[in-house]
């Protein structure tokens, strides 16, 4: 596959049902290894943030494993 069709990153929200219904959760997000450091994971925040205030949300909430950094 050439580096056109491979993924260069992924998020995904969680619409459940929360106790405020104008948050979203953000429960995962990968980026490439290759693309790290090059803007690809601001532009996945914004596609997300921009999706989730079509929908709504006000807020957005999200959870940081221990040890990573970067995020």
């Amino acid at each position: 596959m050439d580096d056109e069709r491979r993924a260069a990153g992924l998020v995904r929200l969680d619409r459940g049902r929360r106790a405020d219904p104008g948050c979203r959760a953000v429960i995962s997000m990968w980026v490439s290894p290759d693309r790290r450091g090059s803007g690809t994971a601001q532009a996945l925040w914004g596609a997300l943030a921009g999706w989730a205030r079509k929908d709504g949300a006000i807020a957005l909430s999200l959870s940081v494993s221990e040890g990573n950094e970067r995020a």
